[in-house]
């Protein structure tokens, strides 16, 4: 069914109406391609076959985005990098900007963790950068959910990776601030691994509580805010209670609370 899916994506990438077969009730609104720099043909189908499987397993993790997505491809000269930077444009549309080396191999665009990250963005709303440290930490947290469901890593590496990452940024974070008050100090010093790699304790915690006490995962939680909020929420506190209606008790406000009273170590314990 992965591959079926994959088909059908990649006929809407070249330019086939799939509004007019009966296959297409598995997708939202076909991907509109924006080419912003010369892209040779092979070029672009690498992208497409690329971004189009991140896509599909993108809507197969988080649930399908009740909106049309639009890529701009920009062409990078880096030779470090297949994707060395991209972001989402969240306006009158939602939208991701990829500036990419298509030099690389396909492989080394599969490995590389930024289309995940920025493509998962989407599922929930901008909440600015006030909340910066929500909307990344949630990305962060979700661009390995993804690259599993690509099969680049496994459940184990995952957990492993998160471990990892935790141990490498607790340090700094301070012991006596508040956890939000101290994300927003990382950001504002440029520490975006710390914020980023420290704020997905917050969803690795609701994760695991929605697991024990509603015997659901949150990306499974993440598939039913899309159907039902995802276009009505605008702010953080519309997300967070929107994502506790109909728990038993709420999670999300919660462990929110204690991250604005509690420093890292406390907040999530």
């Amino acid at each position: 069914m992965k591959i079926f899916g994959l088909l059908v994506f990649l006929l809407v990438a070249c330019g086939v109406n799939t509004r007019e077969h009966p296959a297409n009730n598995r997708l939202i609104q076909p991907i509109v391609w924006h080419w912003e720099d010369e892209f040779s043909q092979v070029e672009k189908d690498k992208l497409i076959l690329y971004l189009t499987e991140v896509t599909q397993a993108s809507f197969n993790v988080l649930g399908k985005y009740p909106f049309q997505m639009q890529f701009y491809l920009h062409r990078s000269k880096s030779e470090r990098e297949s994707i060395p930077w991209a972001h989402t444009e969240r306006s009158e549309v939602e939208a991701v900007h990829f500036y990419v080396n298509p030099s690389f191999d396909l492989s080394v665009f599969r490995a590389d963790w930024t289309a995940p990250h920025e493509i998962s963005h989407l599922s929930i709303p901008f909440l600015g950068k006030a909340n910066a440290w929500f909307s990344e930490g949630y990305a962060t947290y979700m661009q390995l959910q993804i690259m599993k469901e690509m099969g680049i890593y496994t459940s184990k590496e995952i957990l492993e990776r998160y471990k990892m990452k935790d141990n490498l940024v607790k340090g700094d974070f301070s012991s006596e601030t508040n956890f939000v008050d101290e994300a927003k100090r990382l950001r504002e010093t440029y520490n975006y691994p710390a914020m980023y790699w420290g704020s997905v304790r917050f969803f690795k915690t609701v994760d695991r509580l929605l697991q024990t006490q509603e015997h659901h995962s949150l990306t499974q939680h993440i598939k039913a805010y899309q159907n039902q909020n995802r276009l009505k929420d605008e702010t953080l506190d519309d997300v967070l209670h929107s994502l506790d209606a109909g728990l038993k008790a709420p999670i999300f406000q919660k462990i929110y609370q204690k991250c604005c009273t509690s420093p890292f170590d406390e907040a999530f314990d």
